[in-house]
């Protein structure tokens, strides 16, 4: 098996909560930082506690966030431009999205999660 498949069979099992716990639910979500790889501006970044600067509270996307998450798409080889979705979740595990591919409903969720910061940043006078 090529490494890009083995990639998508563990991603697929990380998100649909292999080892018996059931599929990864929104509820068990303490973070999300949506990114420009290999970099950019400032990304949206959210969590349940907003003591960094440029981070806002999680309860401001919350509803946003696809529920139960879907599994990660495999990456083509060579896969280093475009925007990255990570989302912590409350046992220190992550579930990484893109950069190049990622599922319809997490690409609309970056999308809204981008409108939600740009006009937060906006609100708040907070520059890139």
């Amino acid at each position: 098996m090529n490494q890009a498949v083995v990639r998508a069979i563990l991603a697929a099992l990380l998100a649909m909560g292999a080892c018996g716990s059931g599929p990864v639910r929104a509820r068990q979500v303490v973070s999300v930082v949506v990114e420009a790889v290999p970099e950019g501006p400032a990304s949206p970044s959210f969590s349940i506690h907003s003591d960094e600067r440029q981070t806002f509270l999680l309860s401001l996307i919350q509803k946003d966030i696809p529920d139960p998450l879907p599994a990660p798409l495999a990456q083509p080889a060579g896969c280093n431009f475009g925007r990255r979705v990570t989302f912590r979740l409350a046992d220190g595990r992550a579930v990484v999205y893109g950069p190049c591919r990622r599922p319809r409903e997490i690409q609309r969720f970056a999308d809204v999660v981008t409108i939600k910061w740009e006009q937060l940043e906006k609100a708040f006078g907070l520059s890139h």
